[in-house]
């Protein structure tokens, strides 16, 4: 896997979150310079960095590496660009603020 195989995958995600590349930098701690070098395969985001990244699209590394089968077109959710930015901000709450939500949502999360 060559480092242009992960820039893409970077900015894939971020472009899917709708986030400029200062946004993102803000929700995981990093530079909009940072992003950047890593969207152009300049550099690559640390390990833990990468989990970060991975944490606020909620991919697991193993989905964000399998290639995508096209023909599943049909089961795919789309999402306005500001519902997929709550989610991303959703994601980034503690855990109590999560089941505060939920409570007042009357979600029951299933796990």
């Amino acid at each position: 896997m060559d480092e242009m195989y992960i820039a893409q995958k970077i900015k894939s995600i971020r472009e899917y979150l709708g986030f400029s590349q200062p946004e993102l930098g803000s929700v995981i701690g990093a530079t909009k310079q940072c992003i950047c070098s890593w969207e152009k395969g300049k550099s690559m985001p640390d390990i833990i960095t990468f989990f970060k990244i991975l944490n606020v699209s909620g991919l697991t590394a193993t989905e964000l590496f399998k290639d995508i089968d096209s023909s599943k077109e049909e089961n795919k959710i789309i999402l306005s660009n500001d519902e997929q930015r709550l989610i991303a901000k959703l994601r980034t709450f503690p855990l109590e603020k999560r089941k505060a939500l939920n409570s007042l949502l009357d979600i029951n999360p299933t796990k």
